[in-house]
């Protein structure tokens, strides 16, 4: 009899492995993202290696491998992978004409639950070939230093010259069409064509424009080329346009209008993201000749602003009043305007309201 029960339990046990349900193939990755760091583009192309190891039970194989981009390729084991054996996928990339910071990534498809699985490389494109100028971002087929130019402050009666390099990196010449841009830049280059890995650069000289717009300006040069990829291509010119006091005389610096404000900031305090709040700033003219209010500047939407004058006689005031309403903005919050006036001592000035915002019931 125990040995008729003895039989059972093993039969029974035995049903019971083999009932058991398989776990299939399952991928376990090494790593699925990968940092090249700053890749030198002349060098051609990096590639890395990823591995798996198949931790299933049964075998698994690669069906397919997907690229984000055409300047990425990839090879893969291409027999089954047994269990606990190992697999990998090779990633190309060609650097050539992806100056600046690359992120790229490719899709493995399998025979496994968890599948695809999505492998992700990050690199920094740079060039060597170009010692003068150290092209950081590809604008189509040409490489550009930036295009977002900064001159800074300028003086409303000088000059600022500065230079837009380009190198091609295609596989063919490129020919610059036309350039746009207003009469108050003056560009100048020694060619309209640039050959496959050469450089052109465009010697620009940039005054303010009359009548004179104090504070920042914005300016676009536009260039028309024949590039395939991306023909016209914008560059961003912003200053700051200052006024030029050094033309004075001792005499007209000892009259120059003289600007005070009765406070410089404003609290709300505590308001609902529907309230509308308005105040008031005075302005005085404490010197001897008239203070001219040459810009407002209110970068908000926040805010209205208006003056009662812009022209403030000796002892005079001026009223600046603020209209603000939060426009559904939550928390601390601060905003400044800036005065642009013909003070010499006080010429850009600031005046800022603040309030902690909460939402309306």
């Amino acid at each position: 009899m125990k040995k008729i029960k003895l039989s059972i339990l093993l039969i029974l046990f035995s049903i019971s492995i083999f009932a058991q349900p398989k776990m299939g193939p399952k991928i376990q990755w090494e790593e699925d993202n990968w940092n090249w760091g700053r890749i030198i583009m002349e060098k051609g192309v990096v590639s890395h290696v990823f591995k798996f190891m198949n931790v299933g039970d049964e075998p698994t194989k690669i069906l397919e491998v997907i690229s984000s981009c055409g300047c990425t390729a990839a090879e893969w084991t291409n027999e089954s992978i047994l269990p606990q054996k190992y697999g990998f996928v090779k990633v190309n990339f060609d650097p050539k004409g992806k100056l600046g910071i690359n992120s790229k990534y490719v899709n493995v498809k399998m025979n496994s639950i968890t599948s695809p699985y999505v492998l992700t490389l990050n690199g920094e494109v740079i060039t060597n070939k170009w010692q003068t100028y150290k092209y950081k971002y590809q604008y189509g087929n040409l490489a550009v230093v930036n295009n977002k130019i900064n001159v800074g402050r300028i003086k409303e009666n000088n000059t600022y010259s500065f230079d837009i390099a380009l190198a091609n990196t295609g596989k063919k010449e490129i020919e610059i069409k036309r350039i746009y841009n207003s009469p108050n830049f003056k560009i100048e280059y020694k060619s309209s064509f640039i050959g496959i890995g050469d450089e052109l650069v465009l010697r620009c000289v940039y005054s303010p424009i009359k009548p004179t717009i104090f504070g920042e300006n914005q300016h676009e040069i536009k260039i028309l080329t024949d590039d395939d990829t991306l023909a016209l291509k914008s560059f961003f010119i912003t200053s700051e346009v200052v006024e030029d006091f050094s033309v004075l005389t001792k005499k007209q610096i000892k009259r120059a209008p003289i600007l005070s404000f009765d406070k410089t900031e404003e609290q709300f305090g505590t308001i609902k993201d529907t309230d509308i709040k308005t105040t008031l700033f005075k302005l005085s003219n404490n010197g001897k000749n008239d203070l001219v209010i040459r810009k407002i500047i209110n970068k908000s939407e926040s805010i209205e602003v208006s003056t009662d004058k812009t022209i403030i006689k000796k002892g005079e005031v001026a009223t600046l009043t603020i209209m603000y309403s939060p426009k559904n903005y939550i928390g601390v919050d601060q905003r400044f305007i800036n005065i642009i006036t013909n003070d010499p001592k006080n010429s850009s000035s600031e005046v800022s309201i603040k309030s902690y915002v909460l939402p309306a019931e």
